[in-house]
């Protein structure tokens, strides 16, 4: 009974360091689309430094998974448990490597204003962290069907993805001095878009531990990669 206790301890360690690994992404997410907004090149840095963090955890998190697999003979469910978490933890420390990718592209950017003031990173940021956060709310309580809602949000990311590559694209042809910010502002845009593609991976992640199915969910792998001015 007691060696059952520590297993199921241990587990629990699993997914809440799990989590502790998703809201550092989050908030880089979040800390990287406010220093581009407020031009805190700053606050970019302490974006970029942290990302060591994250991938520390990451891999702090897999040697302690592997270790499970090699001593504690996981039950077939809670084999699925840590093979999702194994592909979670790797979704998450990509979506560090993008909020990076933003505070690189702001400090890039470097004083000059924004050409596209009304850019909706904010709103990209916002929609993206809710979805993260539901995702692995979805995670811990094994709930299909929040996983799946929460994956069909990443439309909405799209959808503002293509109105700011619309606006860029107008501002180039506008004006050729536009082309080399409105090209890093793609590039930003489009890290919270990948961003939103691996959530709903993790999404996708949540149904098959709660199934035992694995099922895409639609619309989730057409996305268009950015183009050049």
């Amino acid at each position: 009974m007691a060696l059952r206790e520590n297993y199921v301890t241990i587990l629990t360690r699993l997914q809440d360091d799990l989590l502790f690994v998703g809201s550092l992404v989050s908030r880089a997410t979040e800390q990287a689309v406010s220093a581009m907004l407020s031009r805190d090149h700053r606050k970019a840095e302490k974006v970029i430094a942290g990302d060591a963090e994250i991938n520390t955890r990451r891999f702090e998190w897999e040697e302690q998974a592997l270790l499970v697999l090699a001593t504690q003979n996981p039950l077939a469910s809670d084999l699925r448990f840590i093979a999702a978490a194994m592909h979670i933890v790797d979704e998450l420390e990509r979506m560090g490597d993008h909020a990076k990718g933003i505070a690189r592209i702001s400090l890039n950017i470097g004083d000059a204003p924004l050409i596209y003031p009304q850019i909706p990173l904010a709103d990209m940021a916002s929609i993206a962290c809710t979805m993260l956060d539901q995702s692995l709310y979805a995670f811990t309580h094994r709930d299909s069907r929040l996983a799946l809602q929460t994956g069909e949000r990443d439309d909405e990311l799209d959808n503002l993805y293509n109105v700011v590559q619309e606006e860029l694209f107008e501002l180039m042809m506008a004006d050729r001095s536009n082309i080399q910010q409105a090209n890093l502002l793609l590039w930003a845009v489009h890290n919270l878009e990948r961003t939103g593609d691996r959530i709903t991976n993790i999404c996708e992640r949540v149904i098959f531990v709660s199934t035992g199915q694995m099922q895409e969910i639609p619309g989730s792998h057409t996305r268009r990669p950015p183009q050049a001015g």
